[in-house]
């Protein structure tokens, strides 16, 4: 029971404890009884035409080229971008070590582990959260944004690439 409390006084928003039976970790504003799963998922390569699913992060992606953009621009789940700046393959995959991304509109090149960090989201969390990357690193972040650097610029042809999430018993 000390153990417990120590955790809801801790200010680290991820620590835990062991308890005879069980491990106990805190996550931002929550507590968590039961052990640690982390979760990841293999990257897959992406290409137009494709609809993907990965289970493991338990969701499914598809990606298109059109001559022009669509009615929908970029939102947390649509993500465009301008194919002459896409270098290589594009494949949607877990955070890497050293992964970082100037996200359009926002003026700063930032780490991903930072972006998750800042936006509480948790560790075992982390693993499953989609980076979409090419050959030159980080074009988007699931739930984030595009990068600057392949951003669609609202004229030509359009990448665009959709993640959604697979709802159980669909």
């Amino acid at each position: 029971a000390d153990a417990v409390l120590a955790l809801c006084e801790n200010g680290c928003p991820s620590a835990q404890a062991d308890i005879p039976g069980m491990k106990v970790r805190r996550e931002y504003s929550s507590l968590v009884f039961g052990a640690e799963h982390s979760m990841t998922f293999a990257p897959v390569t992406v290409a137009p035409g494709n609809v993907i699913e990965i289970p493991d992060a338990k969701i499914r992606v598809s990606c298109e080229y059109a001559p022009k953009a669509p009615d929908i621009y970029n939102s947390l789940t649509t993500y465009l971008f301008d194919p002459g700046k896409i270098y290589g393959t594009v494949t949607v995959r877990p955070r890497a070590q050293g992964d970082s991304i100037r996200l359009r509109g926002r003026g700063i090149t930032k780490p991903v582990r930072r972006l998750f960090i800042d936006s509480h989201i948790p560790a075992a969390m982390r693993g499953i959260t989609p980076v979409v990357a090419d050959d030159n690193g980080p074009i988007a972040v699931h739930g984030f944004g595009v990068a600057e650097r392949a951003a669609f610029q609202g004229s030509g042809p359009v990448l665009k690439l959709v993640i959604e999430e697979i709802i159980e018993n669909e």
